[in-house]
Protein backbone atom coordinates (compact mmCIF):
# COMPACT_ATOMS: atom_id res chain seq x y z
CA UNK A 1 0.00 0.00 0.00
CA UNK A 2 1.32 3.54 -0.96
CA UNK A 3 0.61 7.03 -0.74
CA UNK A 4 1.83 9.66 -2.17
CA UNK A 5 0.78 13.87 -2.12
CA UNK A 6 2.22 16.80 -4.61
CA UNK A 7 1.72 20.11 -4.88
CA UNK A 8 3.35 22.50 -7.51
CA UNK A 9 3.27 25.80 -8.61
CA UNK A 10 3.09 24.87 -12.65
CA UNK A 11 4.32 28.97 -13.52
CA UNK A 12 2.65 31.99 -11.62
CA UNK A 13 3.11 34.43 -14.88
CA UNK A 14 3.58 34.19 -18.44
CA UNK A 15 5.10 37.31 -20.53
CA UNK A 16 1.40 37.43 -21.66
CA UNK A 17 0.24 37.76 -18.51
CA UNK A 18 -1.62 34.22 -18.23
CA UNK A 19 -0.79 32.05 -15.69
CA UNK A 20 -0.54 28.33 -15.34
CA UNK A 21 -2.20 28.35 -11.88
CA UNK A 22 -1.13 25.66 -9.10
CA UNK A 23 -1.65 21.59 -9.55
CA UNK A 24 -2.36 19.49 -6.39
CA UNK A 25 -1.85 15.49 -6.58
CA UNK A 26 -2.75 12.42 -4.02
CA UNK A 27 -2.14 9.26 -5.70
CA UNK A 28 -3.25 5.97 -3.77
CA UNK A 29 -1.97 2.78 -4.50
CA UNK A 30 -1.40 -1.31 -4.01
CA UNK A 31 0.78 -4.13 -4.95
CA UNK A 32 0.18 -7.67 -4.66
CA UNK A 33 2.80 -10.25 -4.79
CA UNK A 34 0.93 -13.24 -6.44
CA UNK A 35 4.30 -14.88 -6.77
CA UNK A 36 7.92 -13.94 -6.07
CA UNK A 37 8.88 -12.55 -9.49
CA UNK A 38 5.17 -10.92 -10.09
CA UNK A 39 3.53 -8.07 -8.97
CA UNK A 40 0.55 -6.25 -9.61
CA UNK A 41 -0.27 -2.92 -9.10
CA UNK A 42 -3.26 -0.61 -8.66
CA UNK A 43 -3.55 2.89 -8.63
CA UNK A 44 -5.98 5.96 -8.07
CA UNK A 45 -4.60 9.35 -8.78
CA UNK A 46 -6.95 12.63 -7.58
CA UNK A 47 -5.61 15.46 -9.83
CA UNK A 48 -6.84 19.44 -8.77
CA UNK A 49 -6.09 22.30 -11.00
CA UNK A 50 -6.70 25.68 -10.19
CA UNK A 51 -5.97 28.64 -12.30
CA UNK A 52 -4.67 31.46 -9.91
CA UNK A 53 -5.73 34.19 -12.43
CA UNK A 54 -9.44 33.43 -11.99
CA UNK A 55 -10.78 31.49 -9.32
CA UNK A 56 -14.09 30.20 -11.49
CA UNK A 57 -11.23 28.04 -13.70
CA UNK A 58 -10.62 24.53 -11.71
CA UNK A 59 -10.81 21.69 -12.65
CA UNK A 60 -10.79 18.17 -11.12
CA UNK A 61 -9.84 14.45 -12.53
CA UNK A 62 -9.49 10.96 -11.27
CA UNK A 63 -7.26 8.56 -13.32
CA UNK A 64 -7.34 4.54 -12.48
CA UNK A 65 -4.07 2.77 -13.41
CA UNK A 66 -3.62 -1.12 -13.17
CA UNK A 67 -0.47 -2.62 -13.87
CA UNK A 68 2.16 -5.87 -14.06
CA UNK A 69 5.29 -6.05 -13.37
CA UNK A 70 8.00 -9.39 -13.63
CA UNK A 71 11.54 -10.45 -13.29
CA UNK A 72 12.53 -13.10 -15.56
Amino acid sequence: MFFQYENYNMGTSLANGQSFGNSETFTYGLNYFPHDQVVIKAEYLDRKNKNTATAASYSDEGIYSLGLGFIF
